[in-house]
């Protein structure tokens, strides 16, 4: 049983290992396509115009709906 245990504590260890390092996988892969894009366009005038403001407001959206979902289970939002 204490043998079952530890191999099933290495096991799941093993898993969330491997998912962390895939999403971590995927960020680098997003970045390295994006990043170059984003670096030829800083100086484009819809670029600071429109874009950053754009996507400034997307990314406090989503930090907005993803809090209410963390803290709504909490009975902060009741």
């Amino acid at each position: 049983p204490l043998r079952r245990q530890r191999q099933m504590c290495i096991r799941d260890r093993l898993s969330i290992l491997a998912f962390n390092l895939g999403v971590e996988l995927g960020q680098v892969a997003i970045l390295a396509v994006l990043l170059p894009l984003l670096i030829a366009v800083r100086f484009k005038p819809w670029y600071r115009q429109y874009f950053i403001p754009g996507a400034s407001a997307t990314i406090a959206l989503m930090a907005m709906v993803w809090s209410v979902e963390r803290f709504k289970p909490m009975g902060v939002f009741s």
